[in-house]
């Protein structure tokens, strides 16, 4: 839930009043200019994530700024989905680690053939 959502980033960011305005949170408040020097964004995020959202509001930067972006959706899945896939977690979770796992080694079978 969002609340809880809420809670964390309290914890974790020491000046929560004012992190609705700050771009090192919420990389979609960078200028442009920043933004077109990332490099190829992939997206996974589930349906039930508070912040499902905030990704289709980035990707449509993105792709409005000519970036290559892709955003993945997994259905029922909420955020913080890849901690679950554990003895007494959620075993539905275990293809969305499956997945980023197979992107990470994409990701790592294209610089090693780059360089």
């Amino acid at each position: 839930p969002f609340t809880l959502l809420e809670l964390c980033l309290k914890e974790y960011i020491k000046d929560y009043e004012h992190s609705e305005i700050d771009p090192l949170i919420h990389p979609i408040l960078h200028h442009d200019e920043m933004l077109k020097l990332l490099p190829p964004i992939q997206i996974v995020v589930g349906d039930q994530d508070p912040i499902y959202d905030e990704c289709w509001r980035f990707l449509h930067k993105m792709l409005k700024l000519g970036k290559e972006v892709d955003l993945t959706i997994f259905k029922d899945m909420m955020h913080g989905c890849l901690n679950f896939d554990m003895i007494m977690g959620m075993p539905e979770a275990h293809h969305v680690v499956k997945y980023c796992a197979d992107l990470i080694n994409k990701l790592a079978v294209k610089k090693q053939t780059q360089t």
